[in-house]
Order: C-alpha cells, then structure tokens, then sequence
C-alpha cells in the first residue's frame, strides 16, 4: 500500500511541474508586450536604432496597430551574454517609453549621490528596476562605488560610476528618438 501512495505522490508531482514551469514564464510586465500577445489585430512592427552603452543596444521598436492607426512604443535593449560554452547568446528585454522619464531621473540621482554612498561602509545599493527585466544602478562595500547595469538575469555589466553620464545620456538619446517618431513622453 505504502508503495502505491508513494507512486500516485511521485506521479502527481511530476505531472504538476510542466503547469508550474509555465505559470512563472512568459508573464507579460509591459504595455508593449500587452500590445504584442493581443490576438485578432494586424500590427505593423518596426526597429529603429537609438544608442548604445556599454555593450548594450537600444533600439526603438514601434507597434501600429493598422486598423486603429494606434502606435504602442518601446525602448528595446539587447545585448551578448556569456556563462559557459552551453549558456551563450543574446539577451532581449523591454522598457516602455514612459519609463524613460524615471530611468533618466533615476540616473542623476545615482550621479548626485554617489559622493554620499563613497562614504558609506556597510554595503549599499542604489537600484532602479524597470517593468521589463532590466534593472541598472550603483552599489558599494569596501572597495570604491562599481556602477552595474543588467538585461535581464543573464547579463551584467558593470562599468566605473564615471559613467553614469554616459548612461543618462543613453537614455535622453533614446527619448527623443522615440519623440521623433511620434511618442509622447514627459
């Protein structure tokens, strides 16, 4: 009997673990993507390159919606990856267009309080997170301030906090580039 019950657990864990993989992928966190998984409507997708940090490239991709005329826009951010000779290739993630106003924002204050966080000892974090998987920010210990921007889990970049201008700068190219093309962004 033991063995039986121990089969029916055994067989109803793995039979559970597909629906449970699925459940934590492919989860839409961005207008762009909402526009993207929306099924029954032709749309019209284009690529325009905006700049690059760091080995990351950003690009502005434009959803038209053809029936409405309705244009959904994103910053696209996509960069190489390396772990191991089986875990390499190129990442992809999305910022919407309205986050830019807030990554910008975000950047100064990094660049505004990266005197303060030198002082500090303990370690510490500044961190911005977009809707889309990728995140950039500032961080300390012992050592001095390391700048860090990462495309999802599998990429990081890290880079010397003298260039965080370099990397506000990444983004105001891509606002108004996105505002070129008919965005409207604060």
């Amino acid at each position: 009997m033991k063995k039986v019950t121990l089969t029916m657990v055994a067989l109803l864990i793995v039979m559970s673990m597909p629906s449970f993989a699925e459940s934590s992928e492919g989860k839409i966190t961005t207008n762009y993507e909402q526009v993207m998984m929306t099924k029954g409507i032709l749309i019209i997708k284009e690529a325009v390159d905006a700049s690059k940090f760091e080995g990351i490239n950003g690009e502005i991709s434009v959803l038209t919606n053809v029936s409405t005329g309705y244009k959904t826009f994103a910053l696209r951010l996509e960069t190489n990856y390396y772990k191991s000779q089986y875990d390499n290739g190129t990442v992809t993630v999305i910022m919407d267009i309205d986050e830019l106003p807030s990554a910008i924002n975000a950047v100064q204050y990094m660049i505004d309080a990266t005197g303060e966080i030198e002082k500090k000892k303990d370690y510490t974090e500044v961190i911005y997170r977009s809707t889309g998987d990728a995140s950039f920010g500032i961080f300390t210990g012992e050592k001095k301030p390391q700048a860090f921007f990462e495309v999802n889990y599998k990429s990081h970049k890290f880079f010397d906090v003298d260039k965080l201008p370099k990397l506000k700068e990444f983004f105001i190219v891509a606002r108004d580039k996105a505002i070129s093309l008919g965005a409207e962004v604060e």
